[in-house]
Order: structure tokens, then C-alpha cells, then sequence
């Protein structure tokens, strides 16, 4: 009998001792890999199927991207004006036309085509013949050039 209780208490201690080893262990590396910079919680997020973190370079408010198409001497500009770049909602949204090469110190014609204070497509302005003769264009080619060459988005 005598014997069975010195092995269980000498068992006792060694799982008593093996514990505490681990507990240190984990405070040990907890500790190197902190002092290595390595963030667990994007090891996490790795894990669970989504990227880690993008290091902040600061949001960008109120900016506009131009998309510009060449359409037989004319430049067709479709602008988007996006309130932030960590959300991009689009603000606003417009398209003209304007000549390719224009005469340096002449006057320089532009058209308004279509505008949109909110995201999906805007509709066309009204325009007549009189108002885009001067790009050689009908009532009729504007609203095609509105049609086939301004990029609006929808979102």
C-alpha cells in the first residue's frame, strides 16, 4: 500500500511539474512571437477565408475619375465623382464631348450630354441641332454618342 502512494504522489508531481512547464512554455513563445511583430488575428482571419488587414494609406474624399473615349475628332469625358475611397459611392456623374485638337487661343466648344447626382445610368439632356452643330454633329449623333461612348456606372 505504501508503495501505491508514493508512485501516485510521485505521479502527482510530475504532471504538477509538466503543467507548469507548458504554462511557462506558452508565456515564453506568446512572448517571442509578440516581440516578432506577427499578428495572431490575421493568422485568424487567413483561417476563416478572409485577407488580412491592408495597411491604412488614408481615405481619399471627393475625387473624380475620368474615363475618355475618341469618337471621329471628338474626346467623349465621362466623369464620376465618388465621395470616398473607402466606400466609393458615387456622388456624381456626368458625360460631354469636346473636339480631340482644338486652335490654340480659339475658343474651345464643349457639349453636356447627359448628368446625374446618383449612381446607375442618367438620362440624356435635350439637345438640338443648333447646340452641337458646331462638333458637326445632329441632335440625333449626340444622343448615339450618349448611348454608345459614355461609361457610367452603376454602383
Amino acid at each position: 500500500m505504501a508503495a501505491r502512494r508514493w508512485t501516485s504522489g510521485r505521479l502527482r508531481a510530475r504532471l504538477a511539474l509538466s503543467f507548469v512547464s507548458l504554462f511557462v512554455a506558452g508565456f515564453i513563445v506568446s512572448d517571442l512571437v509578440t516581440a516578432s511583430g506577427w499578428d495572431w488575428r490575421d493568422w485568424l482571419r487567413e483561417l476563416r477565408g478572409r485577407p488580412p488587414d491592408k495597411p491604412d494609406l488614408g481615405e481619399i474624399r471627393d475625387y473624380v475619375e475620368f474615363i475618355t473615349v475618341q469618337y471621329e475628332g471628338l474626346d467623349v469625358v465621362t466623369g464620376i465623382r465618388f465621395a470616398s475611397s473607402y466606400d466609393r459611392h458615387i456622388a456624381r456623374q456626368w458625360c460631354y464631348a469636346e473636339p480631340t485638337q482644338f486652335t490654340p487661343g480659339g475658343p474651345v466648344y464643349r457639349i453636356d450630354l447627359a448628368g446625374h447626382d446618383a449612381p446607375g445610368t442618367p438620362e440624356p439632356y435635350v439637345l438640338t441641332d443648333e447646340q452641337v452643330s458646331p462638333f458637326g454633329l445632329t441632335a440625333a449623333e449626340a444622343q448615339t454618342l450618349f448611348e454608345n461612348h459614355c461609361r457610367f456606372r452603376d454602383k
